[in-house]
């Protein structure tokens, strides 16, 4: 089974003309000046207990904040998380 469209629950032929695809992180409408990230692969989904094929768009505000969350490697993420258990 596919995992794009159907699976993400997007409905892309309602697509507006001026949008070029959807940002699976924030699920706004982007541009293809807006996307950072792009791809299409192989996927387990360990939640729904399946696998196929995704396809992923992210946008370019979003792929920031990604890439904040993965500066400083599993040293910094076991700190976000202390710091986040004292809350």
């Amino acid at each position: 089974m596919l995992m794009t469209e159907e699976w993400v629950g997007i409905d892309m032929s309602k697509k507006d003309k001026r949008f070029d695809d959807i940002c699976h992180i924030c699920g706004m409408p982007i541009t293809k000046a807006q996307i950072a990230i792009c791809t299409d692969t192989y996927a387990v989904n360990f939640v729904e207990k399946r696998e196929g094929d995704i396809s992923l768009t992210v946008c370019i505000e979003c792929y920031e904040k990604i890439k904040v969350h993965y500066t400083g490697g599993m040293k910094r993420a076991m700190k976000r998380h202390k710091e986040a258990m004292k809350q």
